[in-house]
């Protein structure tokens, strides 16, 4: 097997278009690391700046407390700020990290499903090909390459005639078949490792467990180009020439790749399309009206709810004050439903793509290297729950400082509830980690099975 290897390894390099390609494939792998790298720094940079500029707000607040100045001592000039920590491997993996906010900054104001608004995608083509990184080379680049080095492995031979001249000889065809494609995917598949053992070095991300995931993304990496490898030997042990197996490749590549993820997520939005954003836009903006209109009565209401609470207004906490408390928190009231079935949709959908993830390896490995990297829409649903259930601790404390006609001090405006992500751990992905190599191993050998190479008769 390996002189089979080390022989096949000589001829590649006699080839001038192997070389081309494999130095094509060393500057891709290079220029996804340096995008990689760069959007780590930009996503910490931006982090940073966040955290400073609350910092400087709120110590601006703080003199403006301490100076006695009026507004600066109401409750309602309290804010928080939500900063979500960078995603374990967004250098390797960027998934949805492009796609979501970095931070936000929220007050009494803050409608629950507003707290994301101002934030921007860098680029529209993200939106259409997905950022450019280690993890689209491995999807899409890695098979593409394999498919290149390896269709003609076995149809040149027969093409030529040496196929009966190897099996009168008695050599093991498919020995021989699947020798020559490993000494290719090792060509293709060695260098992807040094860069993912590369990233791990030379990266600046601080994030828990990184050596652990990048090692399981290693590990799917190479369960993946087995499969790729399984396939391109069914496909050369049967076709009869060189071009009938680059096109029976290709197709399968498109079909995987491409077709398969896109008719995958477009049953998820048929099946259970999530109600219109621009209705609950619409309907928040009616709800704050009809609210608006009725302070009186909602303060009147709250009053008979609370009757230990005075909401006439007073020098330190004026009426209308109270009266924003009270209608912000009939708005987040009434549009809670609305909210709920985007939330019980969107979950729906995550059930439907989980479930038919399997038609194709890509689907799976996709799915599994964003919940490695912390870039995947759980993660993003998870801090967004997390970020609701802090706005409504933060307007808490601010509506019982507000209710109890208490001033803003220093001291209780540092006790305001203040945001942690709690993300999740290494320990929650593992099974999915496991089942998906399992998956696509099963594929790859279920495959590599039929891929017998058997003489062919006159």
């Amino acid at each position: 097997m390996i002189t089979i290897m080390v022989w096949d390894w000589k001829m590649l390099w006699r080839s001038g278009l192997t070389r081309r390609v494999l130095l094509a494939w060393l500057i891709t792998l290079v220029a996804a690391m340096a995008f990689g790298y760069a959007r780590a720094q930009i996503y910490q940079a931006a982090a940073n700046s966040a955290v400073s500029d609350f910092a400087a707000k709120q110590t601006t607040l703080e003199k403006d407390i301490l100076a006695n100045t009026p507004f600066a001592r109401m409750p309602l000039s309290a804010n928080g700020s939500l900063v979500i920590p960078i995603p374990p491997l967004i250098d390797i993996v960027a998934g949805r990290s492009d796609l979501e906010p970095i931070n936000a900054e929220v007050n009494m104001w803050t409608l629950t499903h507003l707290m994301f608004m101002n934030y921007q995608i860098d680029s529209p083509t993200v939106l259409a090909a997905g950022a450019f990184d280690l993890g689209f080379a491995i999807l899409y680049l890695l098979p593409l390459l394999i498919i290149v080095l390896g269709y003609s492995t076995l149809t040149s031979e027969r093409a030529s005639g040496m196929e009966k001249v190897l099996q009168t000889q008695a050599i093991d065809l498919t020995r021989l078949l699947f020798a020559r494609l490993l000494a290719r995917g090792l060509l293709i598949t060695a260098p992807l490792l040094v860069a993912l053992l590369t990233m791990y070095f030379i990266s600046t991300v601080d994030a828990p467990e990184r050596g652990a995931r990048l090692l399981s993304v290693a590990a799917m990496t190479i369960t993946y180009s087995a499969f790729w490898l399984s396939v391109t030997a069914w496909i050369s042990a049967r076709a009869a020439t060189d071009i009938r197996a680059l096109q029976l490749l290709c197709v399968i590549w498109v079909s995987l790749s491409l077709l398969a993820p896109a008719l995958v997520a477009a049953a998820g939005r048929t099946l259970y399309a999530p109600p219109s954003r621009f209705d609950l836009l619409a309907t928040a903006r009616r709800t704050e009206i009809d609210a608006t209109l009725q302070r009186d009565q909602l303060l009147g209401a709250y009053a008979h709810e609370h009757p230990n609470l005075s909401v006439a207004g007073s020098g330190s906490a004026p009426a209308w004050q109270k009266g924003v408390i009270v209608v912000t928190n009939t708005v987040n009231e009434r549009l809670e439903p609305l909210r709920e079935r985007f939330r019980e949709q969107l979950a729906t959908q995550q059930q439907l793509t989980e479930q038919l993830q399997y038609v194709s390896p890509v689907i799976v490995l996709q799915r599994v290297m964003t919940a490695l990297a912390g870039t995947d829409e759980t993660r993003y649903l998870d801090m967004r729950r997390q970020a609701a259930e802090f706005l409504l601790s933060l307007r808490h404390g601010i509506e019982q400082l507000a209710m109890a006609d208490q001033e803003l001090t220093v001291e209780n405006l540092r006790a305001l509830p203040r945001f942690e992500l709690v993300p999740q751990t290494l320990h929650a992905t593992g099974f999915r980690v496991l089942r998906a190599l399992l998956v696509i191993g099963v594929m790859s050998t279920a495959i590599g099975t039929f891929s017998r190479v058997r003489p062919r008769e006159e």
